[in-house]
């Protein structure tokens, strides 16, 4: 059995990776007001977008879930032959690197243990939002020019 299809699980893999990015995205966007200020919220079945604590507590879900989805897969390069990451996957890889970085930053800052400094915040914030735009902008562009995560000799044919 070859590695890609380990690691993907086939579509069970994908559309609960494709969910778990649609919903942070989504989610995360919605900490900011725009929802309700661009009257989405006011869509039918959207109004929950509209509620901050709401949406911050399941973009917290899908954020379980992305370390749930990206540990198993880490796993399973570690001890499934360790393919070679194309450019795009590499590129890919280290800017959910930086997603997660600049994630872990603003869950610390709610601990009474922990003090960051206002500039290290406002770096941490605007980097996440920023690293989550240049994530879709990737995955858009990677995904018009049909390139995988992983090398052509690991994938099958």
């Amino acid at each position: 059995m070859r590695f890609q299809n380990q690691l993907s699980l086939g579509r069970v893999y994908k559309w609960l990776w494709g969910l778990c990015i649609l919903g942070l995205v989504f989610t995360g966007f919605g900490q900011l007001p725009i929802y309700a200020r661009y009257k989405l919220s006011t869509l039918p079945g959207l109004k929950w977008s509209a509620d901050f604590y709401f949406t911050h507590a399941l973009h917290e879900v899908f954020a379980f879930l992305f370390i749930a989805l990206a540990v198993y897969a880490i796993i399973l390069w570690l001890f499934g032959g360790r393919p070679a990451l194309s450019k795009a996957g590499i590129l890919k890889l280290i800017i959910l690197v930086g997603i997660f970085a600049t994630g872990i930053v603003r869950v610390l800052k709610n601990f009474h243990d922990f003090y960051f400094s206002p500039d290290t915040l406002l770096v941490a914030d605007l980097g996440h939002l920023a690293l989550a735009v240049v994530f879709l902008v990737a995955i858009a562009i990677t995904a018009a020019l049909s390139s995988p995560w992983f090398k052509k000799e690991y994938r099958e044919q």
